[in-house]
């Protein structure tokens, strides 16, 4: 079933409702893209073109159990950490804490705060076991989605922030920006003039 991108955008944009308040607009990518990517990897997992491994324990079902718990903030910490190691993006996609008492307040606040958000991303529009739009890039559009509104929200350009998140590979020479985007660590890269698929291990990131 081809997936509606306009539900996906306005889930995306409800999740940012969940954050306002708590921290910076250009703020808001960091949490929002880590939690579409760890609920994409799922419910990809297992499937032909999966490219990143979930372990045992850190899928997006696992996270959903954590909601009304007190312990939620560091249960998805864990969770990110875990696919992290397990495909070598380390330093990559898990430098957003959830467990952050001054973005998310602490007891209570961040209890509900968290299951909000959890529950926005437990949408059936957001279930991308079925749902596929074959040809497009869904996160690589959602990311340039949030960051128009981003730059809005901040009174930054997106230009500005687009900049901000370039960097290139320590090794490779490879030049990464975050546009379009790869599905295994939200980045393209463009080496010999040619875009192609990273390793999030041979790439030292600045910006995400």
């Amino acid at each position: 079933m081809a997936i509606k991108k306009s539900d996906i955008y306005r889930s995306l944009w409800d999740s940012c409702d969940q954050l306002r308040g708590g921290m910076d607009a250009s703020l808001y990518k960091d949490y929002i893209l880590t939690l579409l990517f760890v609920k994409y990897v799922s419910d990809r997992a297992g499937q032909p073109d999966a490219l990143i491994e979930v372990p045992k324990g850190c899928s997006f079902e696992d996270i959903r159990k954590l909601r009304g718990t007190k312990d939620i903030g560091e249960g998805i910490d864990k969770a990110i950490a875990g696919i992290a190691e397990a495909n070598d993006l380390k330093n990559v996609i898990d430098r957003a804490y959830f467990n952050d008492t001054e973005k998310f307040g602490r007891g209570a606040k961040m209890v509900n705060t968290l299951t909000s958000l959890i529950n926005i991303f437990s949408r059936e529009e957001l279930n991308f076991s079925r749902n596929r739009a074959d040809g497009d890039d869904i996160l690589g559009d959602a990311y340039e989605y949030l960051m128009r509104n981003f730059a809005a929200e901040s009174g930054k350009s997106k230009g500005h922030m687009w900049t901000a998140l370039s960097c290139k590979g320590e090794n490779s020479g490879v030049t990464v920006s975050f546009a379009p985007i790869c599905p295994a660590c939200f980045c393209s890269v463009q080496t010999a003039g040619q875009d192609g698929f990273c390793d999030g291990s041979s790439i030292q990131f600045c910006g995400f």
